[in-house]
């Protein structure tokens, strides 16, 4: 799984949700000795925030990484996204499998998310909050078989909120993306021999270390 959405309406814990499943899954990833970088557009809990289509190095250096992205009927939106950005932002997405990066993705909607994200989409988790706690039901995107449901208690979710995971008034930054064709050229050259540095590929007969 590389790509998963929440889904949920306002104040039905989605960004909660995926602050906790990206600390989760990085928690059980370095139990079996998987090193795991955080990265997010908001202030996530020791991640990195994604500022820059420069910081997409980062994520390419990192061994196995996370990103969370909050708001994401806003941040992958075409219409937010310059006309270059718009060719090349599917690109980037999917480029992200290859460099080991699960995308964790937060909206009211998965309808509101552009389309070609949409594409990409292996898991929706669709939220619901009631006096009792939260429901999550798990939903394989593609196919639309349901997968299975889960429940956190509202008293669970207490002892989580005191972790303080992420800053809740804090803003939502965009898709980081070159702007033009230079930057472009410039980026997937950085970033192909970043990645191939760190698998130890070999490039013309010669190994990259």
């Amino acid at each position: 799984m590389h790509h998963l959405l929440i889904q949920g309406g306002l104040g039905t814990g989605k960004t909660l949700m995926m602050s906790i499943l990206a600390h989760y899954l990085k928690e059980q990833a370095m139990k079996q000795g998987i090193n795991v970088e955080l990265f997010s557009n908001y202030d996530l809990k020791e991640s990195t925030t994604m500022l820059d289509y420069t910081d997409w190095y980062k994520v390419a250096e990192a061994d196995t990484s996370i990103i969370c992205w909050d708001e994401a009927q806003v941040v992958f939106n075409n219409r937010a996204w310059s006309k270059f950005g718009q060719g090349i932002a599917t690109e980037v997405a999917m480029y992200t499998r290859k460099l080991r990066s699960i995308q964790i993705y937060a909206t009211p909607n998965v309808g509101n998310v552009d389309s070609r994200i949409r594409d990409i989409i292996e898991v929706v988790v669709t939220m619901r909050k009631d006096n009792k706690g939260y429901h999550l039901y798990f939903t394989d995107f593609q196919t639309k078989e349901f997968l299975k449901k889960a429940f956190i208690p509202e008293w669970q979710a207490k002892r989580i909120y005191k972790l303080s995971l992420y800053d809740t008034y804090s803003f939502v930054r965009g898709f980081p993306l070159p702007a033009n064709e230079r930057q472009a050229n410039e980026f997937w050259e950085k970033l192909d021999r970043i990645h191939r540095k760190k698998m130890g590929i070999s490039t013309g007969g010669i190994l990259i270390e």
